[in-house]
């Protein structure tokens, strides 16, 4: 007669794998991105900035009429970039 592990056992290497798995997927997906220098800048009083055109999707509609800045708050990867825009851009 075959004597096979116990039910917990099996679930807690499920659950294990899984967690695997789910950590294996989001740190593929979710990996630090570098952002480029490009477009329209301008340097004042240490603040790095861009002029940005904003495009989304929103009720199926696309829209990339919205121009906001974008700044770098400082410039390290525990931090992220601020983009500054109107109201009226958010609300389409």
């Amino acid at each position: 007669m075959l004597n096979f592990p116990s039910t917990d056992f099996y679930n807690i290497m499920q659950t294990l794998l899984w967690a695997l798995c789910f950590y294996s997927t989001i740190s593929l997906v979710l990996k630090q991105s570098q952002g480029v220098e490009c477009g329209i800048g301008w340097h004042k009083e240490g603040i790095l900035g861009y002029t940005v055109v904003i495009f989304g999707v929103n009720e199926g509609k696309v829209y990339k009429d919205c121009l906001g800045t974008l700044l770098e708050t400082s410039p390290n990867c525990n931090s992220t970039n601020l983009v500054l825009t109107s109201k009226t851009c958010l609300d389409k």
